[in-house]
């Protein structure tokens, strides 16, 4: 029956109540032949009719009010059930003991079971303990759960044929005992956690390709290295005892050939001075022999002649043994650094530090210039950023960029250390 059928049926009782009290009111003079007055007794009559009247239209506004409320409600009622219906997620209500009451068809897919076959059936049977964040007494956990919480959490779902698959549920509480209801969303993740899967694996393939290149690319400069200092250095100094010997035994009359000899010396010397520069800038001897303190104290001091920035670099290691990878992604990050601060920081004075501090070896470098950008800092465009993140992770290290407008840029490497069981020294930035 629709609303207007309601409307029409409460106008009916209505119409039949008012008609009722107003033949009661007709027939008071049969039954009662000794009635007062006339006067009275048509006052008592017009009050009753109007008695009648006023309750027939009460009851008739009533049962209007009642009615339109009741099918709004339906309305509404059929709106909630054809979103669950049609709703791309699983929807299951359950009880506080756990009887599934209502499965749409999403659920019905996902869990390979007939709605009709899920419906009384036990949540436990699709979604096992302890992944149920339901009420206490359906649970049996002992944990208290507000009756109108709402939350999520990645759970385990086992399908009608015993397989299982990762899903992604929230469960929401509505109602007090004894009606109360838990309505559960839950979302099937399987092709998200497999697109995950292989999106880490892509980037571990990639992480150990980097790494590899790098491994190959030191070990490319550590040859070149060797083979332009003692070949080609070896060759340049050969020819330079050459000349010598060739200059000794001119005759005093023969100048200008003497001049163009002495020309090819000098032009030699400059050749062996630059050699050995090239062979230090693709591996500094000074980090093979010396180790990783020398060898960022000989950068800093480098990185102060050619730009004429001061650098103090506190080394500060106590007995701490570094593998050569370590060694070099440290070298290499420190390299990169002074790069950016040359190029871009505009800066007056760089302050730089290695020292070991709550098991951790911590090199850090500060500028005072203009400050590095959040954007440039997130900027995957950025391939020197991307190379000292990349170092790092290499040797399992962190590191921190930090800039502020107009007051520098801080850069802190930090590499984890054995612990031995007793406390370290307190981190300080570079000062």
């Amino acid at each position: 029956m629709n609303t207007a059928a309601h409307i029409r049926h409460a106008t009916f009782v209505a119409l039949l109540y008012f008609i009722a009290a107003g033949s009661l009111t007709l027939i008071w003079d049969p039954v009662f032949p000794d009635r007062p007055s006339p006067a009275s007794v048509r006052a008592a009559e017009l009050l009753g009719w109007l008695m009648a009247a006023l309750t027939s239209a009460l009851l008739f506004l009533i049962t209007r009010s009642h009615l339109r409320r009741q099918a709004s409600l339906e309305s509404a009622t059929q709106q909630a059930n054809s979103v669950i219906e049609n709703a791309a997620d699983g929807i299951i209500t359950v009880n506080d003991h756990g009887v599934i009451a209502q499965f749409n068809p999403a659920a019905a897919a996902m869990f390979g079971c007939d709605t009709p076959i899920a419906l009384g059936r036990s949540l436990r049977d699709f979604i096992p303990r302890p992944y149920l964040p339901l009420h206490p007494s359906y649970q049996g956990s002992g944990q208290e759960v507000p009756a109108d919480s709402v939350f999520g959490r990645e759970v385990e779902g086992h399908r009608a044929d015993g397989t299982t698959f990762p899903i992604e549920m929230a469960v929401s509480s509505i109602g007090s005992a004894p009606h109360r209801l838990h309505i559960a969303i839950v979302r099937d993740i399987s092709v998200r956690r497999k697109t995950e899967r292989e999106l880490n694996h892509s980037r571990e393939q990639l992480r150990s390709l980097a790494a590899r290149l790098h491994s190959v690319r030191e070990e490319e400069r550590s040859r070149l290295a060797r083979e332009v200092h003692d070949e080609l250095g070896q060759a340049l100094t050969g020819v330079k005892m050459d000349l010598s010997w060739t200059l000794g035994r001119l005759k005093a009359d023969q100048k200008p050939l003497k001049e163009r000899i002495q020309s090819a010396s000098q032009l030699l010397d400059q050749m062996v001075q630059a050699v050995r520069r090239i062979a230090t800038e693709l591996r500094p001897g000074v980090l093979d022999t010396l180790g990783l303190s020398a060898a960022l104290e000989w950068q800093a001091t480098e990185f102060t002649r050619r730009t004429g920035i001061p650098c103090p670099c506190q080394c500060d290691l106590l007995k701490t043994e570094l593998s050569p990878e370590e060694n070099t992604a440290l070298f290499r990050i420190f390299q990169e650094t002074l790069t950016n601060i040359a190029r871009h920081a505009q800066a007056t004075h760089v302050w730089a530090s290695l020292v070991e501090c709550d098991n951790r070896l911590q090199l850090s470098i500060r500028d005072d210039g203009q400050g590095i950008r959040f954007e440039n800092i997130t900027d995957g465009q950025s391939l020197g950023l991307l190379g000292i993140h990349e170092r790092a992770s290499m040797v399992g290290a962190t590191v921190s960029i930090e800039g502020t407008n107009g007051h520098g840029t801080s850069v802190v490497v930090s590499v984890p250390l054995p612990s031995d069981g007793l406390p370290g020294q307190s981190c300080a930035p570079a000062a």
